[in-house]
């Protein structure tokens, strides 16, 4: 019979030793912040569209403005008769010197300033009594924000005005710069039409600038 090896037994495997106690666990360190700057921030810079923007908004302003004074000067200010078209001033010599009848129209309407009111005015006494006129037949009227003043009394604007178209007219008025408000001075001056003249007079006026004189 065979033999039989004999068994070898295994060594039982060592278990570690429990630690007594509860067992701890070691916390992870928190991870450290990151150090604030102390660099001073760079200003922000503005955006480009407000700026454009404001740039906008300041021409449409100025053109508006500039609208409503040419609109004042162009409209408000015109004259209360039909000229007919601009002429010459030999042309304008030709028709008074055949026109029995002279209108002498003094508008003061809405003028503030009285020095530039008592030009106007006296601009008219100027024509009147110039050498030109002697033999017409000359009508005076001064206009004013409360109706028309003739020689022989007051009357309502529309009653004077409708006259005018029975003679030639020499229409004084204030004389107003497009740009005042910008501090333009009007020098004044004299524009010949069809059916009379409109002179315009400033804040300056030397006595007996304004007339027709015969030589």
């Amino acid at each position: 019979m065979a033999k039989k090896k004999p068994v070898k037994k295994k060594a039982p495997k060592e278990v570690p030793p429990v630690p007594e106690g509860p067992i701890e666990f070691e916390e992870p360190e928190p991870a450290s912040e990151p150090e604030e700057s102390t660099a001073p921030e760079a200003p922000k810079e503005e955006p480009q569209k407000s700026k454009g923007s404001a740039v906008k908004l300041f021409v449409i302003f100025l053109l508006l403005a500039i609208a409503v004074v040419l609109a004042y000067y162009f409209i408000i200010s015109g004259s209360l008769f039909s000229t007919g078209p601009e002429v010459d001033v030999e042309t304008f010599k030709s028709s008074f010197a055949s026109a029995p009848t002279i209108y002498i129209v003094m508008d003061v309407r809405g003028v503030k300033d009285s020095l530039v009111s008592n030009n106007v005015l006296q601009c008219g006494v100027d024509f009147a009594g110039s050498s030109g006129m002697a033999g017409k037949d000359a009508v005076y009227f001064s206009l004013g924000d409360d109706g028309c003043t003739a020689p022989d009394g007051a009357h309502p604007l529309s009653d004077c005005v409708s006259q005018l178209e029975n003679g030639l007219v020499i229409y004084v008025k204030e004389c107003q710069a497009p740009f005042a408000i910008f501090g333009q001075q009007c020098p004044g001056g004299a524009k010949y039409y069809s059916n009379g003249m409109v002179v315009t007079v400033g804040q300056e006026y030397a006595l007996g600038t304004c007339g027709i004189h015969k030589y």
